[in-house]
Parts: structure tokens; sequence; C-alpha cells
């Protein structure tokens, strides 16, 4: 339920409720990859990116779980190296 409410939030521009919600959804589960790459994107919309690049960072280290979609691990890999690039890293 926090991870959909989550991303209706995420998903309306609503990123401060947004990030709120996923955090909340952590403390249920730290590995959990759609929530990881959830909070990175509601980072990315509040203009975070230093924390955006870390949700996805640990989006990616949990990614090589079976149940995960490789599509969005690739697309993923790319957030994070653009961010990282304009971060200057």
């Amino acid at each position: 339920v926090l991870t959909n409410l989550a991303w209706c939030y995420e998903r309306t521009g609503q990123y401060k409720e947004a990030i709120q919600q996923f955090k909340r959804a952590l403390e249920l589960n730290k590995h959990d990859f759609d929530v990881l790459y959830g909070l990175g994107l509601s980072y990315m919309g509040e203009r975070q990116y230093n924390d955006a690049a870390n949700a996805f960072k640990k989006a990616l280290n949990f990614a090589s779980s079976e149940s995960t979609d490789r599509s969005q691990v690739t697309i993923i890999a790319k957030q994070v190296e653009a961010l990282l690039h304009r971060l200057g890293h």
C-alpha cells in the first residue's frame, strides 16, 4: 500500500510526499528494487541529484534478483551514469 501511494505521488509530481512514502516503504524492506528506483526518481524530481544517485546505486545492488526486470536495470544504469556525469563524479 505504501509503495502504491508513493508511486501515485511520484507520477503526479508530488515528489516530497513520494519521498516520504518511499522511505516508509524502505523501513519494511530495505532491499526493494522498485522502491529504491521510485525514490531515485522522486529525488530527481526534487533536484536532489546526489540522493537520487545514491538511491539508484542501491537499486542496482539489488537488481541481480530474479524478479527484477532487466530493462529497468538498463534504464537505471543510464540514469546513474548521467547523474554522476552531471555531478562531476
